[in-house]
């Protein structure tokens, strides 16, 4: 017997993407705030290389925010995908 929960796959991809959503706003407005507020206190070589891992650390935050929603879409377009196939084929419930 094959059943699918279609819903609980949206439901999924939906909670993936509000974390990306949380990850991209924690580093546009936490993470640029707090390397703002260093930078303008904060002078010399020892600055300059803390706002640089500021800079790797945000980019790694971005592209993990832009894979994460990635794989919402995808998951969310699997759902669609076999929710179609099930409507035409009788899949869920099928022995």
């Amino acid at each position: 017997m094959v059943f699918l929960d279609f819903q609980a796959m949206y439901r999924q991809a939906a909670q993936a993407r509000q974390i990306a959503e949380d990850m991209n706003r924690l580093n546009n407005v936490s993470l640029q705030g707090a390397a703002s507020s260093i930078a303008a206190v904060w002078r010399g070589e020892a600055a300059q290389a803390y706002l640089r891992h500021c800079d790797t650390t945000r980019d790694c935050i971005r592209k993990a925010a832009t894979e994460l929603q990635s794989i919402a879409n995808d998951m969310e377009l699997t759902a669609r995908d076999l929710e179609a196939m099930s409507d035409g084929e009788g899949m869920a419930g099928e022995t």
